[in-house]
Formats: structure tokens, C-alpha cells, sequence
């Protein structure tokens, strides 16, 4: 099997495991779902295939007009449940399986299972089937076969008001990823029309703003050639108001206000730009005086400088009439000076003081707590617990990475783990952080392994690890056995406990390994790792061998479509470290300029957010800065961004947010 076919994209092999699912086959080998207390139970002959979740996580609900609830039980407990009633009570049961291989991202395995119920349908659940198998092929990618079907269950929707409500957002969803504007736009304008609760109207023109506002610049221009709608032309015009001052949160305010003055009566004025135009949820404090503390002369110069230029960066990108200045201070070579440093920092009128950059300089500093003005530590001490009142800290330390894949990881539903590293010290603390962090959340390390650097050896310790070596013991045996008795092909089986596996290696080493996983059985173990294994330009050849990989990164890197606008005459360009590693230093930058001026009331408001480049950023009760990642899968060599919860949110944008921070 080629590789491209058989890594986990999970198509034509995986579908033919599940069109047996339920399906009253002849019997055929029937292996437990990891996780699962015991055998699943079969009557009349009945067998379930093995179906493994995918590593995705809930895209939207069947009814939307209901609050949201989603199952955290795996389809296989729900699968479970259904063979043991009798048939013709099987159904809810079936639906509640269909409705989480959904939220798991596995499209095809549902619409294999939706066939084997559907002629058992009611009227009571006719229509719940019907959107589930809209929402299928949506996923499947096939949304003109989903609007074919959704339109078939038309004259059922229409009988009751939240059936409608229902039926017409799901078709304004088919039509948007259609590119169908101007009937989406009328879509939008039919739901405004129909009876629902305040916090529901204007949803279809929400949605409608996502999806136009997520376009590239050359779509977005190729739409507003191509239609002669005047609202899609004030939507697209809003979108563009948008984009120009996306750095610029005052400038935005001011142009977006303007927009609404032109525009008052366009929808986008009464339910998108409220949320755009309106003050913070908390009040943002400019300090007078930044002072930047950056070994900007040292071995870790490409990184001070990187980090400089995103922080200068959004200095001139900025143009509230508040805005601070900023001085460069460079604390070159010796550490131990960095305390003299930032006293002179604050003689010299900072009020603000960003940094020092590197675990040296900070433990130098923090070991004096005498911190008479806000200090935002560019790292982690090695004692955090030491640290005074009145200072931040923000960084990327592999931790915090590995705390995410972790919650990632289990939040799709996956409990049972095998972690591969290299032998090297951010992977064994990348690997340490998410084994604590799986643990705590109820999952298991069922094996881990370090692997070479050699491919030879790396394929010898897989092999280990898959428990490949017992199968081939189990099979010499057998042949011994059955010699001259019964001639016959051993298959190989890997270990069948686990259901995920974490990946901490470089990138070559992942082009070796991820092909590895996929020769040695384990094409359909969904594969997590971090953004150690891109840097934000797509290579068509390589990145082959990273499919099916799942990596958290920052919005920056992965929301890169196009070349990044600057201010003209602007020092600091932010395409000059695109495509490498150092282009997430100056997102970071971009970031700690940002929270000169917010991470007070992040502090002092645990559900307020900053959507940053660098991630959502929140702070704890410490001062530490939690960023939280945006997800991508690499298939078919390209590193497509997954569903994101909470979205909608804009780099710049402040904002409460209550809920889950997995």
C-alpha cells in the first residue's frame, strides 16, 4: 500500500471495515475496541469490524438551535450498547454512535453505519438521520451530494419552526463551502426572517462573515469581480475595512465605525459589528515607556532580533493616540549584569519592562524580587515559585506543548497511549510533560520508546514497541506445530491496546519514523506531535511522509495564506523570517508588545482572553501566560488547519471567554 493511500487518511480501506458494521455479515473475526471492559457482544450472527477513533474533534451540532452536549463515551461504547438490545431497539443507540464518529472526524465509517439503520427509521427520527447523513457527506467531502440530500428531507423540515431554522442552516453552510454567495447571502437574509430567540437572530449572517472573512485575498477579489449583489459587495468591503488594519486594533475600531456609518441599515451593522467595534471587556492600560531587555549582541542574537522586530513591528503598527515608547537594552553576554540593566531601564522612565530573553538572564534577575514595575519574563525560571507579585511570564516551553497534545489527544476520545522520542532533551521534556498531563487527565502510557537517529534502528525499536516481535514468536511457534501438517502465510498483528500515539522527534526523523508507523501496522493509529515539524512553507515532496500527523501551532504560522501587509516606510517586516523557525520569535514579539497593555486585566479577569498571534493567550493566578494553539493535519502534503473552538476569534482581539481551555 502505497503511502499516500494507506496513512490515516482513513478512505477506501477503513470504509470497507466499516460497511460490515452492524450489517448481519457472516461471521468473521470480531477483535474488541480498545478500551472497551469487555467483548463486545454478538447476536444472530452479527460481528463488529475494528473502527478506531479518529483524532478529530466535534464540528457542529445536528440541531443546532439546541444547546450543544456531546457524548463523551467513544461510538464504540454506544456500538456496545446497541448489540446487546434487540434489534428493532437498536436505533437511538445507533444514531448516538453516528453522531460521535462524526465529532471523531470519521465520515466515512458513519455513512457505512447510517446504512445499516436506515430502513428501520420513524417519524420521530427520520429527520435526525437525514442531517446526520447530511453532515456525513459535508465531511466526506461531498457537498453537493449533501445539499441533494438535505433538499430530499425539504417537506419534513418545513413542519415544525426549529426542524426549518435546522434545514436552512444547514443548507447556507453547503452553499458557502459551494461558493455560492449570492444565494447564501439570501439564505442568511431568510433566517433573519424567522421567529427565533435574540441570541439565535442574525446567526446565518455570523456565518456568513466567518466563512467570507477566513477567504484568501485572491479569492476575495475574484468574488467581488464576479458578483453585481450590492450587500455581497458591502460584506466584502467590510471584510477588507477588516483586513487592512488587522494590527492596528485602534485604527480597526475607527475604520470599522466608519464603515457602520456609511452602511447603518446593512445587517453586518445590527450583528457583526457590535462585536467588533465594542470596547474590551476590560479596560487596557498603555504604559508610557517600554523597555525592551534582549541579548541582541550573543549567540542567541537571530533570536533577539526576531523577537525585537515583532514587537517593533506592532509599535508601528500601532496608532493609538496612548501609545508607549520603546528603548532596546542589550544585555549582550553577561547575565550577571542584567539586574544593573533593568534599574536603569527604570531610571530612564520605563514603566514596563519586556523580558530579559534566555533561562540565565531570567534566574539572574528573579533571584533579586525586587520588581518595582510590571516585568514580562520572556521564558520560565528555573523556580517559578520564586517569583514576585508584580511579574509575567511568556514563552514556549515545550511543556506547555506537551500539556496541549495531551488534551488534545483526549478530548477526540482517545484514553490509550504509545509515545516515541528521540534522544534529546526538549523531546524527553516535550514526552515527560504530556505522559504527567495524559495521567492526570485519566488516559494511560501503555509503552514509550527512544528511538536512534539511524532509520535501521528506529524500525528495530517500532517493531519492539508494536509488540511485532511477540506476532512473528506466535507464529514460529505455530509453524512448528502444524509442520508438514498444514501449510499456511502468517499476517503480522500488532498490539491491539492502544489507540494513539505521540511522536517528539525533528522533522527528518519524522519523515523516516511517521512511514515507519505506516509499514509496521500502524496505519491507523492517529499520529500527535508539535510544531517542531513545520515552519510554515509546505514542501510537496517531504511532506508526504508526514501524513496524517496532528500538530498544534501558532495562528500566525498556520493562518499564513499570502504575503503579510506592512506599513510602508515600516522597519520591521513581517515577512522577513517566513518559513523558518525564528518567524514564531517574532510572533511572540508581536504578542508581549500587546500584553504591555492587557496582561494586568488578564491576571486580575481568569475568563478574559487576548486572541494573540502566538495563540489565545490567558494568564493564570501566577502570572504565567497560557497560549493556546490552533490544530492542523498534514494530508496529502499539505498541513490543513482542523476545526478550532472558539474560531471566530481575531488576532487582537480582547474578549471573555468562558469554557473549556483544552
Amino acid at each position: 500500500m502505497s503511502h499516500a493511500v494507506g496513512k490515516r487518511v482513513r478512505g477506501g480501506l477503513v470504509a470497507s471495515g466499516a460497511a460490515v458494521l452492524l450489517g448481519g455479515c457472516a461471521a468473521t473475526t470480531s477483535i474488541p475496541p480498545v478500551g472497551a471492559s469487555k467483548p463486545l457482544a454478538a447476536t444472530s450472527q452479527e460481528q463488529v469490524s475494528d473502527i478506531r477513533p479518529a483524532p478529530k474533534i466535534s464540528l457542529s451540532s445536528t440541531n443546532p438551535t439546541q444547546p450543544k452536549t456531546v457524548s463523551v463515551l467513544p461510538a464504540w461504547s454506544h456500538l456496545e450498547y446497541a448489540l446487546s438490545q434487540p434489534r428493532l431497539q437498536r436505533t437511538k443507540s445507533l444514531i448516538q454512535a453516528t453522531q460521535r464518529l462524526l465529532d471523531q472526524g470519521e465520515a466515512q465509517k458513519a455513512i457505512a453505519l447510517i446504512h445499516t439503520y436506515r430502513k428501520r427509521r420513524n417519524k420521530e427520527n427520520t429527520l435526525a438521520i437525514e442531517y446526520l447523513h447530511v453532515r456525513a457527506l459535508t465531511l466526506a467531502g461531498k457537498p453537493e451530494s449533501a445539499l441533494n440530500r438535505l433538499k430530499n428531507s425539504a417537506r419534513l423540515a418545513h413542519r415544525k419552526a426549529r426542524d426549518q431554522q435546522t434545514y436552512n442552516r444547514l443548507e447556507l453552510s453547503l452553499l458557502l463551502i459551494l461558493g455560492r454567495y449570492d444565494d447564501a447571502l439570501r439564505m442568511a437574509d431568510r433566517l433573519g426572517t424567522l421567529p427565533s430567540s435574540p441570541i439565535l437572530r442574525g446567526n446565518g449572517y455570523k456565518q456568513l462573515w466567518q466563512h467570507l472573512k477566513g477567504l484568501s485575498t485572491q479569492s476575495l477579489r475574484k468574488l467581488q469581480a464576479d458578483t453585481t449583489d450590492l450587500a455581497l459587495l458591502h460584506w466584502i468591503h467590510l471584510v477588507e475595512v477588516h483586513q487592512q488594519h488587522r494590527f492596528d486594533r485602534y485604527g480597526q475600531s475607527l475604520a470599522l465605525a466608519d464603515w457602520q456609518k456609511r452602511y447603518p441599515d446593512h445587517p453586518a451593522s445590527r450583528y457583526v459589528l457590535p462585536a467588533l467595534v465594542a470596547d474590551a471587556p476590560f479596560q487596557m492600560k498603555y504604559p508610557r515607556q517600554i523597555a525592551l531587555l534582549l541579548p541582541v549582541n550573543s549567540r542567541y542574537q537571530g533570536e533577539a532580533q526576531a523577537f525585537r522586530s515583532g514587537a517593533l513591528f506592532m509599535h508601528e503598527s500601532d496608532n493609538h493616540p496612548n501609545r508607549p515608547t520603546v528603548k532596546v537594552y542589550d544585555t549582550g553576554f553577561a547575565h550577571q549584569e542584567i539586574r544593573a540593566i533593568y534599574e536603569k531601564a527604570i531610571a530612564e522612565g520605563a514603566d514596563f519592562i519586556i523580558g530579559p530573553l534566555g533561562r540565565q538572564a531570567i534566574d539572574q534577575l528573579v533571584s533579586n524580587k525586587r520588581f518595582p514595575v510590571p516585568t514580562l519574563l520572556i521564558g520560565n525560571p528555573t523556580h517559578p515559585g520564586s517569583v514576585s507579585p508584580n511579574v509575567y511570564q511568556l514563552g514556549m516551553a515545550p511543556e506547555q506543548d506537551g500539556v496541549q497534545v495531551a488534551r488534545r489527544a483526549y478530548a477526540a476520545g482517545h484514553r490509550r497511549a504509545l509515545i516515541i522520542f528521540s534522544a534529546s532533551d526538549w523531546s524527553r521534556r516535550v514526552s515527560t510533560a504530556t505522559s504527567t498531563a495524559w495521567t492526570r487527565l485519566g488516559g494511560k502510557i501503555v509503552a514509550q520508546t527512544t528511538v536512534p537517529v539511524t532509520s535501521d534502528h528506529s524500525a528495530q525499536a517500532i517493531r519492539r514497541l508494536f509488540h511485532l516481535d511477540h506476532s512473528a514468536a506466535r507464529a514460529a511457534a505455530l509453524k512448528k506445530v502444524l509442520t508438514h501438517r498444514l501449510s499456511f502465510k502468517a499476517i503480522p498483528r500488532r498490539r491491539q491496546d492502544v489507540d494513539v500515539i505521540f511522536l517528539f522527534c525533528s522533522r527528518p526523523q519524522a519523515q523516516v519514523i511517521n512511514p515507519q508507523i505506516d509499514f509496521l501496522y500502524g496505519h491507523d493509529l492517529p499520529v500527535f506531535s508539535t510544531s517542531h515539524l513545520y515552519h510554515g512553507t509546505q514542501d510537496r515532496l517531504t511532506d508526504l511522509d508526514l501524513g496524517g500527523i496532528i500538530l498544534g501551532d501558532m495562528p500566525w504560522i498556520l493562518r499564513s495564506n499570502g504575503p503579510r501587509p506592512f506599513r510602508a516606510g515600516g522597519r520591521n517586516n513581517p515577512n522577513t523570517y517566513r518559513g523558518t523557525p525564528l518567524d514564531r520569535l517574532f510572533a511572540l514579539g508581536m504578542d508581549a508588545y500587546a500584553l504591555s497593555s492587557r496582561v494586568i486585566a488578564l491576571r486580575t479577569i481568569p475568563e478574559a482572553r487576548y486572541a494573540g498571534f502566538s495563540g489565545q493567550l490567558s494568564s493564570d493566578a501566577s502570572g504565567v501566560v497560557r497560549r493556546k494553539l490552533m490544530w492542523a493535519q498534514f494530508e496529502n502534503a499539505k498541513l490543513l488547519a482542523m476545526p478550532q473552538p472558539n474560531a471566530s476569534r481575531n488576532e487582537g482581539d480582547s474578549y471573555l471567554h468562558r469554557g473549556d481551555d483544552s
